[in-house]
């Protein structure tokens, strides 16, 4: 009976919309997040799972969305965010970092999302390149193990041309085709490792990488490779020259103010919330109401 259940709900969110535009996707979630921030949960979930529906969803939001139905106590609910989450790489090692787990416990759904994860994994295994995916999971931890090290900066550029050659080959590497990252290989990540750190940390450390890969990666922001919030955050490494292998003595050109990590921050609030909903961050007022509900309620929504 579980086995009919897992593939009845493994069946219901199976057509997704690959590739479309991904601006859309990114309001119709914070749109479905400031319902939960406004306590309307039911609501709240409904709309994740139509946004879930109708597009190939990221990991961290589904585990966002499992968070919240378990809060809720809505096992069903739980059951297909899992089916969805178990195509994205998500595990019970995933839920496990959070009081996801402990909620999943006391709903007895420890054994039928076990079941779950068993039947649509290997949706997530047959699409990626797995001889990549340790690649930059190996140099992931050579690049941070280099750190404050007189070899950092040749490092970063092989690491950085080793990216670019996969661009030119395969596109952006982006969790649909390296996967999630691996907290049992990728030695120092503290994160709940359902994202792109492998790349993320290479893109930060080489400097002027946004200058030179924008186009790139604007494209894959559009395209649900890169989450507006990653691209957010390498654009504020570059305008605040965080790297220490940036020219000390060169300027910044702003075009745009997220008041993202390590951007050199604004006051001009309406200017911030305008370019961050131009790529499809969510306000700074609901990440305020957001990051209040993490504190209360003992959740990661990954902010």
């Amino acid at each position: 009976m579980r086995l009919i259940t897992v593939l009845l709900l493994s069946s219901f969110f199976s057509s997704t919309i690959v590739g479309q535009e991904y601006l859309a996707y990114h309001h119709r979630f914070n749109a479905a997040l400031e319902q939960f921030a406004g306590d309307n949960i039911s609501s709240s979930l409904d709309s994740m799972q139509a946004v879930f529906t109708d597009y190939e969803p990221y990991a961290r939001d589904v585990f966002t969305a499992m968070q919240i139905a378990s809060l809720h106590g809505d096992s069903a609910i739980v059951l297909k965010l899992m089916a969805i989450g178990a195509r994205q790489g998500i595990t019970l090692e995933h839920l496990a970092l959070s009081t996801t787990y402990d909620f999943l416990d006391s709903l007895n759904l420890i054994g039928p999302c076990k079941d779950m994860i068993m039947s649509e994994r290997g949706k997530y295994r047959e699409r990626l390149l797995p001889k990549y995916r340790q690649v930059f999971m190996r140099n992931y931890n050579t690049e941070q193990a280099a750190k404050a090290k007189p070899g950092f900066s040749s490092v970063v550029n092989e690491n950085f041309g080793i990216i670019r050659s996969f661009i030119r080959d395969h596109g952006f590497p982006s969790e649909r085709n390296i996967g999630i990252d691996n907290c049992d290989v990728m030695n120092s990540i503290r994160s709940r490792c359902l994202r792109n750190a492998k790349i993320m940390a290479t893109l930060l450390h080489k400097p002027y990488s946004f200058s030179e890969l924008k186009p790139i990666l604007m494209s894959a922001m559009e395209k649900g490779e890169l989450h507006p919030y990653d691209f957010a955050y390498i654009y504020g490494f570059e305008m605040g020259r965080v790297s220490k292998l940036y020219d000390e003595a060169s300027k910044p050109q702003m075009q745009w103010n997220f008041n993202s990590s390590f951007e050199p921050k604004t006051q001009n609030l309406e200017k911030v919330n305008k370019d961050r909903h131009s790529i499809g961050m969510m306000s700074l007022e609901l990440e305020k109401e957001l990051k209040e509900k993490e504190r209360s309620l003992k959740i990661d929504l990954g902010l």
